[in-house]
């Protein structure tokens, strides 16, 4: 379990904290559903800070894996089906840094927004 800032730029638009990435930061901008998520969790502020786990832990939520996506679009597909007891069934996209992240695209991803009491 690693813990992860989101950070909404002036522009809009989310981005994940990874200062070893090495590659361009627009890699690092969460959209396609993503970006919906964080503003959810966010609930107006402009930082969102989550553990992230591909293992399950007590008391966290949790995105499903959908499928990869096609070698053009890269990446893969998720769905975010609940959060604090609201029914979302959100689609996300998530890129290769998730790789990056996890060294794959894991079954499911668990996680607790350490902005506020999920």
């Amino acid at each position: 379990m690693d813990e992860y800032k989101f950070k909404k730029e002036s522009t809009g638009k989310w981005y994940i904290e990874l200062p070893d990435y090495p590659g361009p930061k627009e890699d690092l901008q969460m959209v396609e559903g993503a970006d919906t998520m964080l503003d959810i969790m966010a609930q107006e502020n402009d930082t969102v800070s989550l553990i992230l786990s591909d293992k399950y832990f007590e008391g966290g939520h949790y995105l499903e894996f959908i499928r990869e996506a096609t070698e053009l679009e890269n990446g893969a597909y998720y769905k975010l089906p609940y959060y604090n007891s609201i029914y979302y069934n959100l689609e996300i996209w998530l890129c290769d840094v998730t790789k990056y992240v996890f060294g794959k695209f894991p079954e499911q991803i668990f996680l607790i927004n350490l902005n506020k009491n999920d």
